[in-house]
Protein backbone atom coordinates (compact mmCIF):
# COMPACT_ATOMS: atom_id res chain seq x y z
CA UNK A 1 0.00 0.00 0.00
CA UNK A 2 1.42 3.34 -1.03
CA UNK A 3 1.68 6.36 1.24
CA UNK A 4 -0.38 9.30 0.22
CA UNK A 5 2.86 11.76 1.37
CA UNK A 6 5.39 9.80 -0.89
CA UNK A 7 5.48 11.33 -4.32
CA UNK A 8 4.95 8.06 -6.76
CA UNK A 9 6.96 10.05 -9.28
CA UNK A 10 10.20 10.10 -7.32
CA UNK A 11 13.75 7.81 -7.80
CA UNK A 12 13.58 6.68 -4.37
CA UNK A 13 11.47 6.62 -1.06
CA UNK A 14 12.91 9.80 1.05
CA UNK A 15 14.72 8.87 3.82
CA UNK A 16 12.64 8.04 7.18
CA UNK A 17 13.34 11.42 9.04
CA UNK A 18 12.08 13.19 6.01
CA UNK A 19 8.66 12.22 7.02
CA UNK A 20 8.69 11.12 10.50
CA UNK A 21 9.83 12.28 13.84
CA UNK A 22 10.72 10.67 17.51
CA UNK A 23 7.82 11.43 19.80
CA UNK A 24 10.04 13.68 21.49
CA UNK A 25 10.08 16.83 18.63
CA UNK A 26 7.84 18.71 19.49
CA UNK A 27 5.65 20.76 16.81
CA UNK A 28 5.30 24.39 17.44
CA UNK A 29 2.48 25.87 15.11
CA UNK A 30 2.41 29.61 16.62
CA UNK A 31 6.64 30.44 16.49
CA UNK A 32 6.08 34.03 17.88
CA UNK A 33 4.56 31.95 21.06
CA UNK A 34 6.80 29.81 23.66
CA UNK A 35 6.00 25.68 23.30
CA UNK A 36 4.23 24.22 26.28
CA UNK A 37 7.16 22.46 26.44
CA UNK A 38 9.66 25.24 27.15
CA UNK A 39 6.92 26.88 29.28
CA UNK A 40 6.51 24.03 31.66
CA UNK A 41 10.13 23.16 32.01
CA UNK A 42 10.68 27.30 32.40
CA UNK A 43 8.51 27.63 35.21
CA UNK A 44 10.27 24.47 37.56
CA UNK A 45 12.18 26.49 40.00
CA UNK A 46 15.28 24.91 40.67
CA UNK A 47 14.93 24.88 44.20
CA UNK A 48 11.58 25.19 45.57
CA UNK A 49 11.29 27.40 48.34
CA UNK A 50 9.29 25.47 51.12
CA UNK A 51 8.51 27.33 54.75
CA UNK A 52 7.03 26.29 57.73
CA UNK A 53 6.05 28.95 59.85
CA UNK A 54 4.66 28.54 63.78
CA UNK A 55 2.89 31.14 65.69
CA UNK A 56 3.42 29.16 68.74
CA UNK A 57 6.95 27.94 70.44
CA UNK A 58 8.97 25.02 68.41
CA UNK A 59 6.64 21.96 69.01
CA UNK A 60 7.87 18.57 69.61
CA UNK A 61 5.66 16.09 67.20
CA UNK A 62 5.42 12.33 68.18
CA UNK A 63 3.01 11.87 65.18
CA UNK A 64 1.49 14.00 62.40
CA UNK A 65 -1.78 13.98 61.53
CA UNK A 66 -1.96 15.05 57.03
CA UNK A 67 -5.39 15.72 55.39
CA UNK A 68 -5.26 16.45 51.91
CA UNK A 69 -7.34 18.36 49.42
CA UNK A 70 -11.10 17.45 49.26
CA UNK A 71 -11.32 14.98 52.46
CA UNK A 72 -9.34 17.00 53.92
CA UNK A 73 -11.51 20.38 53.68
CA UNK A 74 -14.96 18.11 55.04
CA UNK A 75 -13.10 16.27 57.79
CA UNK A 76 -11.46 19.53 59.08
CA UNK A 77 -14.97 20.99 59.28
CA UNK A 78 -16.06 18.32 62.03
CA UNK A 79 -13.11 17.36 62.98
CA UNK A 80 -13.08 20.68 65.81
CA UNK A 81 -9.43 21.51 65.07
CA UNK A 82 -9.22 24.95 66.67
CA UNK A 83 -7.26 28.23 66.03
CA UNK A 84 -4.69 27.79 63.39
CA UNK A 85 -1.36 27.67 64.93
CA UNK A 86 1.06 27.27 61.89
CA UNK A 87 1.01 27.52 58.21
CA UNK A 88 3.41 25.78 55.43
CA UNK A 89 4.31 28.26 52.56
CA UNK A 90 4.91 27.12 48.82
CA UNK A 91 6.87 29.78 46.71
CA UNK A 92 5.38 32.13 49.02
CA UNK A 93 2.02 30.84 48.92
CA UNK A 94 -0.01 29.55 51.85
CA UNK A 95 -0.46 25.36 51.09
CA UNK A 96 -0.99 24.05 54.70
CA UNK A 97 -2.83 25.17 57.88
CA UNK A 98 -1.44 23.79 60.94
CA UNK A 99 -3.48 23.23 63.98
CA UNK A 100 -2.51 21.35 67.59
CA UNK A 101 -6.42 20.62 68.70
CA UNK A 102 -7.48 20.55 72.46
CA UNK A 103 -8.49 17.31 72.10
CA UNK A 104 -5.14 15.19 70.78
CA UNK A 105 -2.24 14.60 72.20
CA UNK A 106 -0.02 17.15 73.57
CA UNK A 107 2.68 15.99 70.85
CA UNK A 108 0.12 15.73 67.92
CA UNK A 109 0.36 18.01 65.17
CA UNK A 110 -2.50 18.41 62.14
CA UNK A 111 -1.80 19.84 58.97
CA UNK A 112 -4.62 20.45 56.57
CA UNK A 113 -3.14 20.77 53.16
CA UNK A 114 -4.20 22.12 49.56
CA UNK A 115 -7.45 23.43 50.28
CA UNK A 116 -6.99 26.85 49.59
CA UNK A 117 -4.42 26.22 46.58
CA UNK A 118 -3.57 23.26 44.59
CA UNK A 119 0.01 21.94 44.20
CA UNK A 120 2.19 21.29 40.79
CA UNK A 121 3.88 18.15 40.23
CA UNK A 122 7.39 19.54 41.02
CA UNK A 123 6.82 21.01 43.97
CA UNK A 124 4.93 17.98 45.88
CA UNK A 125 8.16 16.15 46.75
CA UNK A 126 9.84 19.10 47.90
CA UNK A 127 6.82 20.32 50.13
CA UNK A 128 6.38 16.34 51.95
CA UNK A 129 10.19 16.53 52.49
CA UNK A 130 9.89 19.77 54.31
CA UNK A 131 7.42 18.57 56.38
CA UNK A 132 9.14 15.34 57.51
CA UNK A 133 12.21 16.90 57.58
CA UNK A 134 10.88 20.00 59.82
CA UNK A 135 8.83 17.97 62.83
CA UNK A 136 10.54 14.27 62.15
CA UNK A 137 6.99 12.17 63.19
CA UNK A 138 7.60 9.00 64.51
CA UNK A 139 4.09 8.22 63.43
CA UNK A 140 1.92 9.57 60.16
CA UNK A 141 -1.75 9.23 59.63
CA UNK A 142 -2.53 10.59 56.04
CA UNK A 143 -6.26 11.12 55.00
CA UNK A 144 -6.63 11.59 50.74
CA UNK A 145 -8.99 9.88 48.39
CA UNK A 146 -8.89 7.12 45.86
CA UNK A 147 -11.32 7.35 42.54
CA UNK A 148 -13.47 4.36 42.01
CA UNK A 149 -14.10 5.46 38.64
CA UNK A 150 -11.02 4.44 37.96
CA UNK A 151 -9.83 2.00 40.79
CA UNK A 152 -8.53 -1.21 39.06
CA UNK A 153 -10.11 -4.70 40.97
CA UNK A 154 -11.14 -8.44 40.59
CA UNK A 155 -15.09 -7.43 41.50
CA UNK A 156 -15.97 -3.79 40.53
CA UNK A 157 -18.46 -2.15 42.76
CA UNK A 158 -20.29 0.78 42.36
CA UNK A 159 -19.10 3.86 43.68
CA UNK A 160 -22.32 3.92 46.70
CA UNK A 161 -20.67 0.21 47.54
CA UNK A 162 -16.97 1.65 47.49
CA UNK A 163 -14.93 1.13 50.64
CA UNK A 164 -12.41 2.91 52.89
CA UNK A 165 -9.10 1.87 51.68
CA UNK A 166 -5.50 2.15 53.26
CA UNK A 167 -1.96 2.11 52.30
CA UNK A 168 0.75 1.74 55.02
CA UNK A 169 4.49 2.23 55.39
CA UNK A 170 6.34 0.36 58.72
CA UNK A 171 7.31 -3.36 60.24
CA UNK A 172 3.92 -4.22 61.79
CA UNK A 173 0.53 -4.53 59.77
CA UNK A 174 -2.41 -2.02 60.70
CA UNK A 175 -5.28 -3.59 62.47
CA UNK A 176 -7.81 -1.52 60.47
CA UNK A 177 -11.17 -3.58 60.92
CA UNK A 178 -13.99 -2.83 57.39
CA UNK A 179 -11.07 -0.90 55.38
CA UNK A 180 -9.63 -2.30 52.87
CA UNK A 181 -5.90 -2.77 51.36
CA UNK A 182 -5.46 0.02 48.57
CA UNK A 183 -3.88 -2.91 46.12
CA UNK A 184 -1.69 -3.13 42.98
CA UNK A 185 -1.52 -2.40 39.69
CA UNK A 186 -3.46 0.61 41.60
CA UNK A 187 -1.28 3.65 41.97
CA UNK A 188 -1.82 6.92 44.45
CA UNK A 189 -0.19 10.33 43.23
CA UNK A 190 0.07 14.17 44.74
CA UNK A 191 1.84 14.82 47.84
CA UNK A 192 -0.01 11.47 49.59
CA UNK A 193 2.42 9.61 47.42
CA UNK A 194 4.81 11.91 48.00
CA UNK A 195 5.17 11.45 52.18
CA UNK A 196 4.60 7.85 51.89
CA UNK A 197 7.95 7.50 48.98
CA UNK A 198 9.82 9.92 51.69
CA UNK A 199 9.09 7.58 54.83
CA UNK A 200 9.60 4.06 53.32
CA UNK A 201 13.51 5.58 53.08
CA UNK A 202 15.90 3.46 54.90
CA UNK A 203 16.53 7.50 56.94
CA UNK A 204 12.67 7.67 58.19
CA UNK A 205 12.18 3.50 58.63
CA UNK A 206 14.47 2.69 60.51
CA UNK A 207 12.82 2.53 64.11
CA UNK A 208 10.21 -0.01 64.49
CA UNK A 209 8.10 2.34 65.91
CA UNK A 210 8.13 4.55 62.91
CA UNK A 211 5.08 3.91 60.75
CA UNK A 212 2.70 5.59 58.16
CA UNK A 213 -0.77 4.99 57.07
CA UNK A 214 -3.35 6.71 54.70
CA UNK A 215 -6.70 6.42 55.15
CA UNK A 216 -8.42 7.31 51.40
CA UNK A 217 -11.75 7.71 51.14
CA UNK A 218 -13.62 6.99 48.04
CA UNK A 219 -14.56 9.82 45.36
CA UNK A 220 -16.17 9.24 41.65
CA UNK A 221 -14.25 11.15 39.90
CA UNK A 222 -10.54 11.11 39.12
CA UNK A 223 -8.75 14.33 40.49
CA UNK A 224 -7.84 17.27 37.79
CA UNK A 225 -4.42 17.13 37.00
CA UNK A 226 -1.92 19.41 38.77
CA UNK A 227 -1.61 23.01 37.88
CA UNK A 228 1.56 24.22 36.37
CA UNK A 229 2.41 26.71 38.51
CA UNK A 230 0.88 27.78 42.17
CA UNK A 231 -2.22 29.95 42.33
CA UNK A 232 -2.55 32.57 45.04
CA UNK A 233 -4.25 31.59 47.97
CA UNK A 234 -8.54 31.63 47.86
CA UNK A 235 -9.50 31.58 51.27
CA UNK A 236 -13.11 31.15 49.66
CA UNK A 237 -12.14 27.67 48.70
CA UNK A 238 -12.71 26.53 52.31
CA UNK A 239 -16.22 27.31 52.83
CA UNK A 240 -17.31 26.46 48.86
CA UNK A 241 -19.03 23.23 48.90
CA UNK A 242 -19.71 22.68 45.16
CA UNK A 243 -16.47 21.01 44.80
CA UNK A 244 -17.05 18.51 47.70
CA UNK A 245 -18.38 14.87 46.69
CA UNK A 246 -20.51 14.56 49.80
CA UNK A 247 -18.97 11.68 51.95
CA UNK A 248 -21.30 10.55 54.34
CA UNK A 249 -20.84 11.17 57.85
CA UNK A 250 -21.00 7.24 58.50
CA UNK A 251 -18.16 6.76 56.02
CA UNK A 252 -16.02 10.31 57.54
CA UNK A 253 -16.56 9.03 61.15
CA UNK A 254 -14.61 5.46 60.67
CA UNK A 255 -11.83 7.69 58.75
CA UNK A 256 -11.63 9.91 61.46
CA UNK A 257 -11.19 6.95 63.94
CA UNK A 258 -9.00 4.82 61.56
CA UNK A 259 -6.80 8.29 61.71
CA UNK A 260 -6.67 9.37 64.97
CA UNK A 261 -5.98 5.53 65.75
CA UNK A 262 -3.17 5.02 63.05
CA UNK A 263 -1.93 8.30 65.15
CA UNK A 264 -1.68 6.63 68.51
CA UNK A 265 -4.00 9.64 69.56
CA UNK A 266 -6.22 8.37 72.23
CA UNK A 267 -9.71 10.23 73.25
CA UNK A 268 -9.70 11.74 69.87
CA UNK A 269 -12.76 13.80 69.87
CA UNK A 270 -15.70 12.33 67.75
CA UNK A 271 -16.43 13.39 64.25
CA UNK A 272 -19.52 15.71 63.76
CA UNK A 273 -21.03 16.12 60.42
CA UNK A 274 -23.50 18.21 58.47
CA UNK A 275 -26.93 16.67 60.73
CA UNK A 276 -24.47 18.18 63.95
CA UNK A 277 -24.98 14.84 65.66
CA UNK A 278 -22.73 12.47 63.29
CA UNK A 279 -25.81 10.38 62.21
CA UNK A 280 -27.19 12.36 59.01
CA UNK A 281 -25.97 10.86 55.97
CA UNK A 282 -25.62 12.06 52.48
CA UNK A 283 -25.68 9.67 49.08
CA UNK A 284 -22.59 9.36 47.49
CA UNK A 285 -24.15 9.86 44.47
CA UNK A 286 -24.08 13.65 44.47
CA UNK A 287 -22.18 17.03 45.83
CA UNK A 288 -24.13 17.92 48.79
CA UNK A 289 -23.57 21.21 51.56
CA UNK A 290 -21.43 20.31 53.96
CA UNK A 291 -23.45 22.74 56.42
CA UNK A 292 -22.19 25.57 58.87
CA UNK A 293 -18.88 25.82 60.37
CA UNK A 294 -15.15 26.37 59.30
CA UNK A 295 -11.59 26.18 60.11
CA UNK A 296 -10.28 29.39 61.69
CA UNK A 297 -7.66 30.95 59.54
Amino acid sequence: MLRQDIDPLADTIPPRYAYESDDEDEFNPFPNQPSKLSQSSSAVPHNVNVKIQLGTAELSVGSLVFASGDAGKTWARGADLGEQVGAAFVENVQVGLIFHPQWSSSKALVIVSEVTTRLPTWAMHPYANAILGKFKPARVAILDTYATSTYITSQPQPHYEAPLRYLHIGSSSPSLNEISQFSPPNLSQGTTASLLSILALPSFSSSPSNSATAILLPTPHPSPLPPATIAPTDISKIGASDDVYGFEDSLMQKAHAALLKQAGIGGGKMWVGVGGDGKKDIPRSRRGDVGEGSMYI
